[in-house]
């Protein structure tokens, strides 16, 4: 099994294309980084880790607070878990924030998406 880890932002249909994605694999465990918008009105499973950020902040912010969020989830589960990355939802800047955050502590991630009701990787 693996993690997923997707941005639960803006951009038309991708908040349907996540539910779907969910629902897909019998995933780990759910994180889904988002503002308080998306905290308030995604309907979410239960177990589903929301990590919640001001998507204003300037990137590298957003990039030390996803670490601090991260690091607590991921230190006991490198060399264990698999990371999936769904990055479908929001813009680049919350992408880079994400992808550097993984970077920098050192978890290894796949890239995912959603591709004719199948979860698969890029």
């Amino acid at each position: 099994m693996a993690f997923l880890i997707a941005c639960l932002s803006s951009g038309k249909g991708t908040w349907a294309q996540l539910y779907k994605m969910i629902e897909k694999e019998s995933w780990e465990k759910v994180i889904l980084i988002t503002d308080e918008f998306g905290k308030e009105k995604f309907d979410r499973k239960p177990g589903t880790v929301l990590i919640t950020l001001n998507f204003a902040l300037p990137t590298v912010r957003m990039k030390e607070l996803l670490i601090g969020a991260l690091q607590p989830i991921m230190k006991d589960q490198i060399g264990f878990s698999e990371v999936a990355i769904n990055i479908s939802s929001g813009s680049g800047k919350e992408h880079m924030a994400l992808i550097s955050a993984m970077m920098a502590l050192g978890v290894g991630f796949r890239l995912v998406d959603l591709e004719n009701d199948s979860v698969v990787t890029l």
